[in-house]
């Protein structure tokens, strides 16, 4: 929302409040009528099949209502009307008129409730459609993350007190709920349609955008090149996160062994990050970074998600958990955002109804599929990893949205070039040799396997104490390296504006450089682990023997990955370091690996960070502008 000059942001923080206050009605409203209508058909008859029919309402009205909302708020948009009125305003008097026949007909019949529940969908859809149509047509290109985060937390926010209200409020009357929320809704939009009917830009805007096949219509909005990327991604991120809230207690229940209400506390503080995610990601204005953003978002809530894959304990979950939540957040509030960069003017209703249609579409494919997944592989295991795998495919639409020229991409992936790889590739060859030479040294000479064969009793009798790493770093190895991608990813965004993507790929090589030499070298020498050599070795429980003794694969990629992060974050370097060295004494204590494995290993991690950042360099190198370059771009974009 720019002015002549800039606004303080308590004037700001007001402004966007006012904007969203219909967000917060249509979160309150939907939430009553979801949560506690099945409660109410419940009560008139229990018949979970007929419940599931009536609620398809829901599915059918946020597929069509947007669509012809869209359509129809262009055609008066085009005729110099506002969208404020006639949308935010009717609608909110059409979502209370279905909330109180949902209360009087409470204990009436099915065919009755479903109607009234039809009535308050169509009004909260047209609500919610024509107030995101009014981000890209009020607010600037600079401010649409900070509109879209605070619609989107807004919305958030009414959902949480709607549900929290009507539980108290259903105990009492099973109709008060919908009363409530009846009077709430146009109550608390009232603030938005008064301020947004004084600052939406009405007037004719041009040739009228007259559709006269809608459906043609919106087939060539999705394939709008950026317009069928965004939504793409979209498609799969939703994929993604739409079935976790319906199966998260029965997977916590059957996965880490939780009480409902223990889950429901999950769900809870998923919403809390969730909400300060989207709180974060708002205050991002500057329009360029928020395809990279986008693009961490996705990491985020996909690779939080595969985390949460191996995890049979709430505290081995939480991690992924919240790593997922704050990339949900990213994702709900600058979608939209980039979106809104492909909407010609006039048409921000149908692009807007596009968008949020195929959220709907992908929400209600989520949910069966998800459930047949389950039902195949037998375990809610496959939820997220589901989800996980669905999210991270959306890296792909992300990466090609920006509508850039030729080649521009490869300033943010850029290929090495031919004298980085070969040097990269020379240094492989001589890390691995090096290792390699190093443990054939300490197996073959007496003295050394002496020492090291006595080295590792004196550590490895001190079992008892080194339990608790045990479970907490030892174990749980896929998601600790999780952990320190999605950790340095976000530090990124904090504190090295810019160099996110660089930060992320030089951590994601270093590890899979060294997972790579490790898993060459366990090709070459199958070393046997300590329990194969001598029968008294403490194994805390593990059994270690299915994969070769040489190097140790933990240290080698935590110290790769570590190494990584140190170099753009020197600040971390103690504590980072001391817990790698957490980790090789706690291979050795719990009788995984003989001292010169772990040795081996930090042979193998140091040389797979410098192998990383050797390729990194020459590639960002090539693909840095020359001198010449850069002094003609300036001149032809002061022509242009």
């Amino acid at each position: 929302m720019r002015l002549s000059a800039p606004l303080p942001p308590a004037a700001v923080l007001r402004g966007l409040s006012v904007f969203s206050a219909a967000a917060l009605a249509a979160g309150m409203g939907r939430a009553a009528v979801t949560t506690y209508l099945p409660v109410a058909l419940e009560r008139i008859r229990d018949a979970p099949g007929l419940i599931g029919i009536v609620m398809l309402v829901n599915v059918a009205a946020g597929f069509a209502v947007p669509l012809w909302v869209g359509v129809w708020s262009d055609r008066l948009r085009a005729r110099g009307h506002g969208r404020t009125l006639p949308f935010i305003l009717g609608g909110s008097l059409l979502t209370s008129g279905g909330l109180i026949a949902i209360a009087a007909g409470a204990g009436t019949g099915y065919l009755t409730l479903a109607v009234a529940a039809l009535v308050t969908y169509i009004g909260l859809n047209a609500v919610t459609t024509a107030h995101r149509a009014l981000i890209p047509e009020t607010f600037d290109e600079d401010d649409r993350a900070g509109a879209t985060g605070a619609e989107e937390l807004a919305m958030l926010l009414g959902a949480t007190l709607g549900v929290a209200a009507g539980g108290l409020l259903v105990e009492w009357r099973i109709w008060a709920p919908f009363a409530a929320a009846a009077v709430a809704v146009p109550l608390i939009a009232a603030p938005t349609v008064l301020r947004m009917r004084r600052r939406e830009r009405t007037g004719p805007v041009g040739r009228p955008v007259v559709q006269r096949a809608p459906l043609r219509y919106y087939a060539r909005i999705a394939r709008r090149p950026g317009v069928r990327n965004v939504l793409a991604a979209q498609t799969l991120w939703v994929l993604g996160y739409a079935a976790l809230p319906s199966f998260f207690v029965l997977y916590a229940q059957n996965q880490l062994g939780l009480r409902p209400s223990v889950a429901g506390g999950m769900l809870v503080a998923f919403g809390a990050v969730c909400g300060a995610a989207m709180l974060i990601a708002g205050l991002e204005s500057r329009a360029e970074r928020h395809v990279p953003l986008l693009a961490a978002g996705v990491v985020l809530m996909g690779g939080g998600l595969l985390a949460m894959t191996p995890a049979d304990r709430a505290v081995d979950a939480a991690p992924g958990l919240i790593c997922a939540a704050a990339g949900f957040g990213v994702l709900s509030t600058l979608g939209f955002p980039v979106m809104a960069r492909f909407i010609p003017v006039g048409e921000a209703g149908a692009y807007t109804a596009a968008y949020f249609s195929v959220r709907s579409v992908a929400g209600a494919v989520a949910l069966p599929a998800a459930g047949g997944i389950i039902a195949a592989t037998g375990s809610y295991r496959s939820l997220v990893a589901f989800g996980g795998g669905a999210t991270l495919l959306a890296l792909a639409p992300v990466a090609l949205l920006a509508e850039r020229p030729a080649g521009a991409w490869r300033r943010w992936v850029p290929p090495p070039g031919r004298r980085a790889a070969l040097r990269a590739g020379a240094l492989v060859g001589a890390l691995a040799a090096s290792a390699l030479a190093l443990g054939l040294l300490a197996e073959r000479l007496a003295p050394l396997a002496r020492a090291d064969e006595w080295l590792f009793r004196r550590l490895n009798a001190a079992q008892e104490p080194v339990e608790l790493a045990d479970d907490l770093i030892i174990g749980p190895d896929a998601r600790n390296y999780a952990i320190l991608v999605i950790g340095s990813l976000l530090a990124a965004l904090l504190w090295r504006h810019g160099r996110e993507l660089r930060i992320l790929l030089t951590v994601t090589l270093s590890g899979l450089v060294a997972f790579g030499v490790v898993r060459v070298l366990w090709t070459i020498w199958d070393r046997d682990r300590p329990q194969e050599r001598w029968a008294d070795v403490a194994l805390g429980g593990h059994d270690w023997a299915p994969y070769p003794s040489f190097p140790s694969g933990h240290v080698a990629v935590w110290l790769a990955m570590s190494l990584a992060i140190v170099a753009f974050f020197p600040r971390v370097r103690v504590p980072l370091l001391a817990l790698v060295a957490a980790v090789a004494l706690t291979r050795i204590v719990g009788g995984a690996h003989l001292p010169s494995d772990v040795v081996g290993a930090a042979i193998v991690g140091a040389g797979a960070w410098r192998i990383a950042q050797t390729l990194l360099d020459g590639a960002y190198e090539a693909a840095a502008p020359t001198a010449t370059e850069g002094a003609v771009a300036p001149a032809v974009t002061a022509r242009t």
